[in-house]
């Protein structure tokens, strides 16, 4: 899965690109070029907030379902 699917599930799952920004401390403008693939390969850090951020959501939603 690349950057810009991820941050694609994330609003899916009802996360907000700005809520993304607020939960993983990313810098909105950041997160708005990986979600257009602008860019495409971001800070280690940030991919690892991105990653956490969204098993967290998964697992939110299964336990909704």
């Amino acid at each position: 899965m690349d950057w810009k699917q991820l941050i694609s599930e994330l609003t899916r799952l009802g996360v907000s690109q700005a809520e993304i920004a607020t939960q993983t401390g990313i810098a909105p403008p950041t997160i708005s070029e990986l979600a257009t693939g602008k860019t495409r390969e971001p800070r280690w850090t940030t991919g690892q907030k991105l990653r956490a951020l969204h098993r967290s959501a998964k697992r939110k939603a299964a336990k909704s379902n």
